[in-house]
């Protein structure tokens, strides 16, 4: 086994071992992203949020002279998942209510423009974003919506991840409220 697959073997098992020792929270199912909530949820920068904002401007092939508020759903969509990934889940939750404001049905396999498709997701992304918070009723509420929305049914791959993250939301919000 050369050296960056040992890596990535033990990586693996570091996040299993978390998720089992109930360290970690669900593992994202959307970018495999293991929810681990912070007692301190990082804050970008302006500098840092600017990069990223840039970046996925390119990556969604838009101007970056165009207004905010002429923005479509998908850059807010994949700002915030890219705010998840980078651990600032305060300044995810903006865009992703913003893409919601934009476009409120939820769908896999959802046409960004071209070719490019997403599963698109932003209640579930929302529930992440607010229990890396550990704002569990605003996590209620947005898991709630993601089931009647039906981002997730049984037979998907990944439901077992977001019944993990409906689990601990539900347990969480007992034992604090």
């Amino acid at each position: 086994m050369d050296t960056s697959h040992r890596s990535s073997f033990f990586l693996k098992v570091l996040v299993l071992s978390l998720v089992i020792l109930g360290a970690a929270g669900p593992v994202c199912a959307e970018h495999a992203t293991v929810i681990i909530p912070a007692q301190h949820p990082a804050e970008l920068s302006k500098l840092e949020l600017a990069a990223i904002r840039e970046r996925v401007l390119q990556r969604c092939g838009l101007s970056s002279k165009l207004s905010e508020n002429r923005l479509p759903w998908y850059f807010h969509y994949e700002f915030g998942v890219e705010l998840i990934n980078q651990g600032a889940a305060s300044q995810a939750i903006e865009p992703l209510q913003m893409t919601a404001n934009l476009k409120s049905e939820s769908r896999r396999n959802a046409r960004m423009y071209g070719m490019w498709f997403v599963n698109y997701l932003p209640y579930y992304q929302m529930s992440l974003a607010w229990s890396e918070l550990q704002k569990w009723d605003q996590a209620w509420d947005a898991i709630r919506i993601s089931e009647e929305m039906q981002e997730f049914s049984p037979g998907n791959t990944q439901y077992e991840k977001f019944s993990s993250l409906k689990e601990l939301i539900e347990k969480s919000r007992k034992s604090n409220g």
